[in-house]
């Protein structure tokens, strides 16, 4: 063999290297790069997506918040005011039974005393011509005698005068 042959094979050793290493830098170049850029470019637009939806999602979120609280508040105005109207029914509905009682009892105190006056009326109507009627028969009988008229007369008199 010959005597540079060991150093030609490192030569073509070198030279294969370096079309091998070439020819992978090319490929890389060509092919790998362009595959990463577009996955860098295809992460970055996702990234780029993700912050729009976050922040889209964060407005909404907020929204609801609002409008939660928003409902909290109408909560407690509607409450308050349906105390207030609660104990508005409440006293005119205790204004309504005492007005109902005080009619009620203005309506028994008529009755009896409808029931008084019809009393009276059959009192004087029923029972005073016929007590009136016997009375003057046991007078007429009683002072029949003049004397005896004459002395009521004056006891009457007497009684009258004490008092005056």
């Amino acid at each position: 063999m010959w005597m540079y042959e060991d150093i030609v094979c490192l030569v073509f050793r070198i030279i294969n290297l370096g079309i091998f290493v070439g020819l992978a830098a090319f490929l890389f170049k060509r092919k790998i790069i362009p595959i990463i850029y577009k996955n860098i470019s295809e992460q970055k637009n996702e990234r780029n997506s993700l912050d729009v939806q976050y922040i889209s999602l964060e407005k909404k979120l907020r929204a609801i918040k609002m409008e939660i609280d928003g409902q909290d508040r109408d909560s407690i105005d509607v409450e308050a005011k349906i105390k207030i109207w609660n104990k508005t029914f409440e006293d005119k509905q205790k204004l309504e039974f005492e007005e109902k009682n005080r009619v009620l009892k203005k309506m028994v105190a008529r009755i009896k005393k409808q029931q008084e006056f019809l009393n009276m009326y059959s009192v004087r109507q029923n029972i005073l011509p016929q007590a009136l009627f016997e009375a003057e028969k046991d007078l007429n009988v009683q002072f029949v005698d003049e004397k005896k008229q004459k002395k009521f007369v004056g006891l009457v008199c007497n009684i009258i005068a004490k008092r005056a």
